[in-house]
């Protein structure tokens, strides 16, 4: 049951502005944690509703990687994660949704987000990183950004999240789009 473009629509990168048809949800800002990069903050990270307690009282510093296709975390950290969502080896079972708390929103990943099904079985989109590289505990890669539209805000020095919509929609003029150009992305693998 691999993913195909025609289940979520095909990506686009707009610029000047954002599509408020593409989103469906409100837009939730996070304000950057470095002004030089792409980083935030995430207060909690939670499977099924319950806290992995991995972030403690100032949250895990996370980089929002438009070219990450994973979701990645320091090994102890991943290894928390993994053991509460619980996958086996067909990659059907799973305790719950993985979610990111951003700014007091829950921002939930679905097994269906977090694996990919071929012909050779499945692949968690989930991976190791080094904790002794200097830069944030965690990245967040593909898996979400191909399910929550995302801002990036670079004269307010913020990122927003919406649940995207992946139906197709009709482009209508509004205050947002007078000098708003948007490319269509196309996505290959090897």
């Amino acid at each position: 049951d691999a993913r195909t473009d025609s289940q979520h629509g095909s990506g686009e990168i707009s610029f000047g502005g954002y599509r408020k048809d593409r989103m469906a949800s409100d837009l939730v800002w996070a304000p950057l944690s470095n002004n030089g990069s792409w980083h935030i903050f995430v207060e909690d990270i939670t499977v099924n509703g319950k806290s992995v307690g991995v972030c403690g009282s100032r949250g895990c510093e996370a980089a929002v990687e438009t070219g990450s296709s994973l979701i990645m975390a320091p090994g102890n950290m991943l290894r928390a994660m993994l053991s509460k969502l619980d996958f086996d080896d067909s990659c059907s079972r799973s305790a719950g949704p993985l979610a990111f708390t951003i700014q007091g929103q829950l921002f939930e990943l679905d097994t269906s987000d977090l694996v990919e099904h071929d012909g050779d079985g499945c692949r968690l989109l989930l991976q190791s990183v080094s904790s002794a590289e200097k830069g944030p505990a965690l990245v967040i890669g593909l898996p979400f950004l191909r399910k929550y539209t995302t801002v990036f805000d670079v004269g307010q020095k913020r990122l927003g999240f919406a649940r995207a919509r992946h139906e197709p929609t009709t482009h209508t003029e509004d205050e947002q789009s007078s000098s708003l150009t948007t490319v269509q992305l196309v996505g290959t693998r090897p």
